[in-house]
């Protein structure tokens, strides 16, 4: 198969002759070869540009080759006199990364950057060394090579709220155009398109015959079934995925692959950027070392930073924008005195209410034998439990008492259903989650119990805010990445009561058919505190709780840059010839998972580059 250097390579010769049995038997061996070489087939990607073949100068370059990234570089190589640079530090996602079911197992894996939060002692204290995990994407797509693939915009007063804090053009009848723009979903109406770039669809039902159930559930908790990409979802439905066929696509598959074969798109791969070069206030090029080697090109238009929320902040400042007393401290020249790195939110995360459904009779006899036939069923008819993420798009995005604007929801909650004692999937879950060995053991223990229904419960706006600051001015140095989360009494409060909320989900009439048992008895703060306490449950957010993948913020739009790094229009304030566009530039985190709207900042990006570019030749 031709560029299937990534496939598996039979180690013998076939046999000379041989009967039927022989043709059969090559014949299934080849069947399984072009079934497995579908996936992380390198062919589908652009070819990696060698240091050789780089031009001096590009028009644009576009750095971090993520949800946003892929997205710039495939739209400005539409106009065909425009010559594009994509750096991207990472390499091709590989095999794996195609395949749902195995999404869990994704992290800590070499599409991971592998970040870790600081220990603040108040947080992150049921993980390993009291630092939360902060897996960040590394390859062609960034964090869409290795996210849950969930496709879910946020809500309409979301948007509105950035453009009435100052960013014209960002409300949401304005974004619509470009969710729109990008989606190929299942059905077109005032929410939804057809015939985007970016497969947005659900998995088949299949064996999630349980689902009915739990919107029966919510039901009697006065939560109906709704369109979780309208304008104001209140309630619980199933979300699309950012899948074809029961295989990921990423962003660079959606948009780049389009594009691989345009001559006027370059793609450096392994190319890790290490600064912005600047002449009197203004880019002129990117330094970066690819194959060993330091490299610059220099830049005829613009340069757009697409490296997310960590890694954009951290390249603004090793290049020296960002605020002067921290630059300073390093010894970097300022260039700009801007607030980079402030402004971090993030969706904290609680996953530690486990609900054992006794009743539902979810064991599997032999794990081996059910791998075998998942990966049978999979790489020949995709289907079977690796075709989807099972029950993880059941969600809902619902009300605590103390939320004041009910069309706003407070508290989303995805959900994962385990089978009983489970000897593969919750050990990788928990793996994932950096949890230290205590923490992990007591998870293990609740699910022999039964099939464990785990809720995903995520504060949607937090009003906790963190900061993201250099380490040194190397840029071999991680970030020093500081959450802070439950810094804010407010959403320790939000976070309680949303725990109380699952667990009345778990005493409805319909999960109690199912056997609900609640186990409440984490050692580190039942040792401390009466169970079912407010305070038990303080102590718990403090141990289990995490990241939802989602931190936003670190280059905050808006109109004013004593507070802010760029401008509606995405342009870093007293800098020119660049721009941001990533999660880093949202002033408020939405509420909702990040990607799409990632994609959507792309896609806006790319207008403005258009608009103020074609409008000067």
């Amino acid at each position: 198969m031709e560029n299937a250097s990534n496939c598996i390579q039979h180690p013998c010769p076939y046999p000379n002759g041989g009967g039927a049995a022989t043709v059969l038997f090559a014949g299934l061996v080849n069947a399984v070869l072009n079934a497995q070489c579908q996936l992380g087939n390198p062919a589908q990607y652009p070819k990696d540009v060698s240091s050789t073949l780089l031009l001096p100068e590009y028009d644009f370059i576009v750095i971090g080759a993520g949800s946003a990234g892929s997205a710039i570089a495939s739209r400005l190589t539409e106009i065909e006199k425009w010559n594009v640079l994509l750096l991207e530090a990472g390499d091709d996602p590989g095999m794996t990364t195609d395949i749902p079911g195995l999404a869990i197992g994704l992290q800590h894996g070499s599409e991971d950057w592998e970040l870790w939060s600081e220990p603040d002692g108040k947080t992150c204290l049921g993980m390993q060394g009291g630092r939360c995990y902060w897996p960040r994407g590394k390859a062609l797509g960034g964090s869409s090579s290795i996210n849950a693939m969930l496709y879910v915009r946020g809500n309409k007063e979301d948007y509105d709220e950035w453009e009435k804090m100052g960013n014209t053009g960002w409300g949401y009848e304005e974004v619509l155009k470009y969710f729109k723009k990008s989606e190929d979903g299942e059905i077109e109406d005032e929410f939804h398109s057809k015939g985007g770039l970016l497969s947005a669809q659900k998995y088949p039902l299949e064996q999630m015959n349980v689902i009915p159930l739990f919107f029966k559930a919510a039901k009697e908790l006065g939560y109906e079934h709704v369109d979780l990409n309208s304008a104001t979802p209140v309630g619980y439905g199933r979300l699309p995925s950012t899948q074809k066929n029961c295989e990921r696509m990423n962003t660079a598959k959606a948009f780049l692959t389009p594009a691989k074969d345009r001559d006027n798109l370059h793609v450096s791969k392994n190319s890790h950027v290490t600064k912005l070069r600047l002449e009197d206030n203004r880019v002129v090029g990117v330094e970066f070392e690819k194959d060993g080697s330091s490299h610059f090109v220099a830049v005829k238009g613009e340069v757009i930073l697409s490296a997310g929320a960590t890694n954009s902040p951290q390249i603004l400042m090793l290049s020296g924008i960002g605020p002067k007393d921290h630059l300073e401290e390093l010894g970097i020249t300022v260039h700009a005195d801007l607030p980079v790195g402030k402004n971090l939110q993030d969706h904290f995360m609680f996953s530690g209410t486990y609900l054992s459904l006794t009743g539902l009779h979810a064991k599997i006899p032999n794990p081996k034998n059910k791998l075998r036939d998942d990966l049978y069923q999979y790489l020949f008819y995709r289907r079977g439990d690796l075709a989807s993420i099972g029950t993880g798009d059941f969600t809902g995005f619902v009300n605590t008492p103390l939320n004041k604007d009910k069309n706003r929801p407070d508290i989303e909650i995805h959900h994962l259903l385990i089978p009983e004692d489970d000897q593969q999937m919750l050990p990788v879950w928990l793996y994932s989650q950096g949890y230290n060995k205590e923490t992990y053991e007591y998870f293990k223990q609740i699910n022999k119990k039964g099939a464990s229904l785990i809720p995903l419960i995520s504060l949607l706006r937090p009003k906790s805010v963190g900061e993201i600051k250099l380490k040194s001015a190397s840029v071999s140095d991680r970030p020093i990445i500081t959450p802070n989360y439950l810094t804010h009494e407010d959403d320790v409060k939000t976070m309680i009561e949303s725990i109380k909320y699952f667990k009345k989900f778990g005493e409805t009439e319909t999960m109690r058919a199912l056997g609900t048992e609640i186990t409440d008895d984490y050692k580190p703060c039942s040792g401390k505190h009466e169970k079912q306490s407010d305070e038990y449950y303080e102590c718990c957010l403090r141990h289990i709780g995490l990241t939802l993948y989602h931190p936003v913020g670190t280059c905050k739009m808006g109109p004013d840059p004593a507070d802010s790094v760029v401008n509606p229009r995405l342009k870093v304030h007293g800098i020119k010839g660049l721009r941001v566009a990533d999660a880093s530039i949202m002033p408020k985190i939405i509420s909702a998972n990040t990607n799409a709207a990632s994609i959507m900042i792309g896609e806006r990006l790319s207008d403005f580059i258009k608009e103020d570019w074609l409008q000067q030749e």
